[in-house]
This record gives structure tokens, sequence and C-alpha cells, in this order.
């Protein structure tokens, strides 16, 4: 079983500059809610700070594993499963390995970064 994850780089300029940014948008959220005027800066703001939680989730939790039989993605919020008996071929384009499935009903690509 071979499992891989987000580099540990990509994940700490991740945690850190998604810190931030949560960060400065929570400030203009609070800072903003003062004048009722400004009620979609207010939901853009909120939806880029539960975009990046989600982000910094995916992050922590992704993980993308072969198997023997199978090959696997699963995070916070998905999990998509292959067999080995499954899997119609893959691609490998310039940053992602796209693992696709032989019966089109069953829409699971697995993509991932490389």
């Amino acid at each position: 079983m071979k499992e891989y994850k987000t580099s540990k780089g990509w994940a700490i300029f991740i945690y850190i500059s998604g810190s931030l940014i949560i960060a400065l948008f929570a400030f203009f959220l609070f800072a903003l809610s003062f004048e009722i005027k400004n009620g979609i800066a207010l939901i853009m703001s909120a939806g880029v700070i539960i975009l990046f939680i989600v982000g910094i989730i995916q992050t922590k939790t992704g993980r993308f594993v072969i198997e023997k039989n199978e090959v696997y993605y699963y995070d916070y919020f998905v999990m998509r499963r292959l067999g080995k008996d499954e899997i119609k071929g893959y691609r490998i384009t310039q940053n992602y390995l796209i693992i696709e499935p032989i019966y089109n009903d069953k829409k699971k690509k697995i993509a991932w970064l490389l």
C-alpha cells in the first residue's frame, strides 16, 4: 500500500497563507458588520473564510492510496474508490494523474496532483 498526501512544503504554505487570509477576511467581516449597507461584502467575506477553511481541512485530511486491488482518494468530505477491475486506464498530464473508470455511470475520475 502506498499513500500519498500533499507535500510538506505545500501544506505549510497552505496553512500559513490560508490562516492569514482567513484572519484578513474575518477582520473585514467584523469591521463591515457595523455598516448594514455592505451586505454583499459580508457575504463575500464569509464565503472566502469558508472556502479557505475547507481548503485547510482538505490539505490536512486528503490522501491518495494505491493498494493491491484498488485505488482510492479520500478526505474529510469525499471518498472515491475504484477496484482494479473497474479501471479503464490512466492519463498523466503535466501535473495530474487521472484514473478513469470503465463504466461511465460511475463518474468517478480520480485525479491527483503529482
